[in-house]
């Protein structure tokens, strides 16, 4: 399984450290269970991503990244509803994960119109750039199934409007 260089350099790492053997993988239910385990629990604790020294936890990462890769490679080798269900489950959890440790929210009153009338403005901060720069390269990463994914709900959107 190939994984893109531009996750490696945006975790500053070379890119051998990133790259597994040429074997295929073999997929089975169990496998995708548990890597949509490992990002369930991981999404319990959302700092567990960044360690207490600041720097990232790349065992959970590429466990994440790993699980991804293989749920995208079986969607693409069977695009069946439960293995669109799992790519679902297991994107999403990725990016509610890497959203929670790289972007901050603010409210912020604005304006001198009164108390009253202050409007009020929503600044998004990227904490943790890094962060973002490997959500950028999985989603680049995973384009292809992103793309089934989105033809795949078409065509079922489709098939509801031509049953009603």
């Amino acid at each position: 399984m190939k994984v893109n260089n531009l996750i490696a350099g945006a975790l500053n790492l070379n890119s051998k450290d990133y790259k597994k053997s040429g074997k295929k993988v073999f997929f089975d239910k169990s496998n995708v269970f548990s890597s949509v385990f490992q990002i369930e629990s991981a999404k319990e604790d959302k700092h567990f991503i960044l360690l207490e020294n600041g720097e990232f936890n790349l065992d959970l990462i590429k466990s994440m990244l790993d699980g991804i890769n293989e749920t995208g490679e079986r969607l693409l080798s069977e695009p069946s509803r439960q293995n669109v269900i799992f790519y679902k489950k297991v994107i999403s959890e990725f990016m509610s994960i890497i959203i929670s440790s790289s972007v901050c929210l603010k409210e912020q009153k604005g304006g001198s119109l009164g108390d009253s009338k202050r409007p009020k403005y929503r600044i998004i901060k990227i904490i943790n750039d890094k962060l973002d720069k490997l959500a950028h390269s999985v989603l680049q990463n995973q384009m292809t199934q992103i793309k089934l994914l989105d033809s795949i709900e078409e065509i079922q959107g489709l098939l509801v409007n031509l049953l009603m």
